[in-house]
């Protein structure tokens, strides 16, 4: 999980040493997800048609199956790249869904 992934607002799972200071020197930070009624990582993963595509690499912005997405530098690409992205690609896309409802990608794949 890239740190761009973490945000205000989440519930955050820590394993690590606590420090003298309260602070904890964390080894392992995991994004818990409220939503899931499963023990399943919180992976979110679509499948569809990319729509509404703004900004530029590696930065940008869409939306499939009216969820919105956005890339960053961190963004794996496979079988297509960022600056090929277009609105009405079939994309599927996997990332980690933020308490806003946007998801962040992970990966997105050509379909």
């Amino acid at each position: 999980m890239p740190l761009t992934a973490l945000q205000t607002g989440q519930s955050l799972h820590v394993e690590g040493t606590r420090q003298a200071n309260g602070s904890i020197d964390g080894r392992k930070i995991e994004i818990e997800d409220d939503n899931e009624d499963d023990d399943d990582d919180a992976e979110f993963r679509t499948e569809g048609l990319v729509s509404g595509l703004a900004d530029s690499c590696p930065a940008r912005r869409f939306t499939v199956n009216s969820t919105a997405i956005t890339t960053s530098a961190t963004t794996r690409f496979d079988d297509i790249s960022c600056a090929t992205l277009g609105n009405n690609i079939r994309v599927e896309v996997r990332g980690l869904r933020q308490s806003t409802g946007t998801v962040i990608a992970t990966r997105v794949k050509r379909k």
